[in-house]
């Protein structure tokens, strides 16, 4: 439900802009005991850079268990070249600063075509 409504969120943001969110189906049992808003917050800064880092204005979002964690990939196609007066990282060290409170992780993981943001956060009943 946090993810949908992140998405939900920056969809709103993104349509006024011909930018798209696209989120894939989400398995039924990945459950986290979380600060609804904290998190949400954190999705949505992801999000936000997303896109703003996404030549094409899109940003995917799936979700998956991954032994005793999920795992929350927020991806954008690459960029040919680095933008000038992107932001300045704030919304990032937000987000893990929200995601290591809640004993999570997140970690960049690109390949040639995409940029990815992994945040693992451990399923709910098991304790960081």
């Amino acid at each position: 439900m946090l993810v949908k409504t992140a998405c939900q969120i920056v969809a709103a943001e993104a349509g006024s802009q011909g930018r798209t969110v696209d989120l894939a189906a989400l398995p039924p049992d990945l459950v986290v005991q979380v600060q609804e808003i904290e998190l949400i917050q954190a999705l949505v800064n992801l999000l936000r850079n997303a896109l703003a880092a996404s030549p094409q204005g899109t940003a995917s979002v799936a979700a998956a268990t991954a032994g005793e964690f999920v795992k929350i990939i927020i991806a954008n196609p690459r960029p040919v070249r680095r933008t000038q007066g992107a932001g300045m990282g704030v919304g990032l060290i937000i987000a893990r600063t929200i995601v290591e409170a809640h004993g999570g992780t997140i970690v960049r993981d690109d390949d040639a075509a995409e940029t990815r943001f992994v945040l693992s956060l451990p399923l709910s009943g098991v304790l960081p």
